[in-house]
């Protein structure tokens, strides 16, 4: 029992002199200070090949863009990222995953991420009709992007995220004024 008791003991000593030798945050800061001087490491994203940018209206903000599936014979699924930000900034730019542009469609999706009219210059209805019009626009696209239209995945962050839930019954049931179904065939 003695032995057993002075073993765990020393075990402890050495775990928590090793615990005490990896300061918390160290790897974290060495990460941020190489990305502040513009190195990289091998968990950067991989670099994306050149979207082809849509614009779905006239205002500059009604822009999206669509990155092909890649190794897909026929038509691959869509996969649409709404940006969020409290329905009053962000972007298509910086608000989807780095990854994202180059996972979906190493996955075989066809993957697009859209601007919106942000308030207050717009109401929370044109946004909603924006991302309609967004989905409308790759959709009457179908053919030409490689789209699956019975195959489509609405998805997005924050206030991105409420579009997205709204999006897919508005889409298919109920589109907003001017804005027929992206889902119809007509």
């Amino acid at each position: 029992m003695r032995k057993t008791t002075i073993l765990s003991l020393a075990a402890l000593a050495v775990l928590g002199a090793s615990i005490a030798q990896a300061a918390p945050g160290d790897r974290l800061r060495a990460r941020l200070a190489q990305r502040m001087c513009g190195q990289t490491d091998s968990n950067d994203a991989p670099q994306a090949p050149r979207p082809q940018a849509i614009a779905y209206g006239s205002d500059p903000l009604q822009q999206l863009d669509v990155w092909r599936a890649q190794g897909v014979a026929g038509k691959a699924p869509l996969v649409m990222y709404v940006h969020g930000s409290g329905w009053k900034r962000g972007n298509k730019d910086v608000a989807a995953s780095r990854w994202a542009p180059t996972h979906f469609p190493a996955q075989g999706y066809v993957y697009a991420s859209i601007n919106y009219r942000l308030v207050p210059d717009h109401t929370v209805e044109e946004q909603a009709s924006d991302v309609a019009h967004a989905l409308k626009a790759l959709l009457d696209r179908a053919d030409e992007l490689g789209i699956d239209r019975s195959r489509v995945v609405i998805t997005g962050h924050s206030a991105g995220a409420i579009w997205s839930r709204w999006s897919a019954p508005m889409s298919a049931t109920c589109a907003p004024p001017g804005c027929p179904s992206p889902m119809s065939t007509g």
